[in-house]
């Protein structure tokens, strides 16, 4: 009789064990891709907190924190200043300055996580202190407001190599317990 016994050490997975450490490492890989996009659409660090702007009040966040060289989300809410509603059918344009260099983009509704959120990204060539501009159009009227941005070089995001890496060990973790328990690790043994 020349079977093998398999001393198991946890339970078995049936139809194949790897289909589940591969869902693992897509649910992972999910995860950090929806958190890091809700984070850039719907917050951020303020730069502006209802700032008079003609007749609106303007907030503005931008992400990432602090902002580096490279890509930057802002995201615009506008209220009626009377009655705090959202002001969603205006035109908002914004500009980015530093020395002779200007940027601009329009900010929309598109991609923005809460629907009365006015989105904009930009991509911001160098470090340094930055001055935006914002000009409102809408029913109601026009209005303006700024403000600085300090910019710096690029970082090291720590907490998202961390959070991969931990996910890479959970993932190969599992991956181990599932080879163990089909046999094909110690806990082999010839039966008698």
């Amino acid at each position: 009789m020349d079977e093998w016994r398999v001393a198991s050490r946890g339970p078995r997975v049936a139809g194949g064990g790897w289909r589940v450490v591969w869902a693992a490492g897509v649910v992972l890989f999910a995860f950090l891709l929806a958190t890091s996009w809700a984070r850039a659409h719907g917050g951020g660090t303020p730069q502006l907190a209802n700032e008079p702007a003609g007749p609106y009040l303007l907030s503005v966040w931008s992400e990432p924190n602090p902002a580096v060289v490279g890509k930057l989300h802002l995201t615009l809410a506008l209220a009626d200043p009377e009655s705090g509603a959202p002001v969603t059918e205006a035109n908002v344009t914004l500009a980015a300055r530093q020395g002779e260099t200007t940027l601009t983009a329009a900010a929309s509704h598109e991609g923005a996580l809460v629907p009365e959120f006015y989105e904009a990204d930009l991509a911001l060539p160098r470090e340094g202190e930055w001055q935006f501009q914002i000009d409102i159009s809408g029913d109601a009227g026009s209005g303006q407001a700024g403000f600085a941005l300090a910019v710096v070089a690029g970082t090291t995001n720590w907490l998202l190599i961390a959070l991969v890496g931990v996910g890479v060990a959970v993932v190969g973790w599992v991956g181990v317990l599932l080879w163990r328990g089909r046999g094909g690790g110690r806990g082999r043994k010839k039966a008698l």
